[in-house]
């Protein structure tokens, strides 16, 4: 008798050790699924936007040329390019000691690149940098990216229309992303193409969106 009550006891105990794994590994299979899905979501919401990017280049002359691209299927709006000069270049941290603006490019359609020429750059110096952007994608976020830093979702929220305020607003926002306290924000209309701006036309790129190589 006493044997058997020991072997029922054993038995209870194991099944109760059973239930309990069971109950652990749905928990965590339940956790991951959330983390997973989660993870998913981010990557979503950020689709559009990690196919923004910009970058320079130095010519033989010495002479910087800038590059802003929209590898994405959708237009942007409300694009803020900074860029940031000076004969003696930056510091390693990203803090420009020489002239800084904003430039104001407006709309960037689909599959486009466009050429940032150093004469569009504040100042007499044959180097820039491209300190980084803003802008609003099909979804109505605003996007900031620094180029020492990863792309973040921007807590300004994105204008109806480009009135005083809003872009007063976009400005100062994205400058502080950019430059810090550095300086006095400062924002030139440099929509590419038009009759006003150094700056050319958007060019078509060959190969875009989500599922290029």
């Amino acid at each position: 008798m006493l044997i058997a009550t020991m072997i029922a006891t054993f038995v209870a105990a194991g099944g109760l050790a059973a239930s309990a794994w069971t109950g652990y590994y749905q928990v965590k299979t339940s956790q991951d699924q959330l983390a997973q899905s989660a993870e998913d979501s981010e990557k979503e919401v950020k689709s559009q936007a990690a196919l923004v990017s910009s970058w320079t280049q130095d010519g033989k002359n010495g002479r910087t040329t800038g590059y802003f691209a929209n590898r994405s299927l959708d237009p942007i709006s409300q694009v803020t390019i900074g860029v940031a000069t000076g004969s003696d270049g930056e510091t390693q941290g990203g803090l420009y000691r020489g002239a800084k603006v904003l430039l104001d490019f407006s709309d960037v359609p689909p599959c486009s690149v466009i050429t940032i020429p150093q004469s569009a750059a504040p100042g007499q110096s044959q180097y820039f940098a491209i300190a980084g952007f803003s802008f609003v994608d099909v979804r109505g976020q605003r996007w900031g990216r620094d180029r020492y830093k990863p792309l973040e979702a921007m807590k300004l929220p994105a204008a109806a229309t480009n009135s005083g305020d809003s872009l007063g607003d976009r400005m100062h926002a994205t400058w502080r992303l950019l430059f810090g306290n550095a300086g006095h924000a400062g924002m030139a209309s440099s929509r590419p193409g038009s009759a006003f701006s150094r700056i050319p036309a958007p060019k078509p790129l060959k190969d875009c969106g989500s599922d290029s190589k």
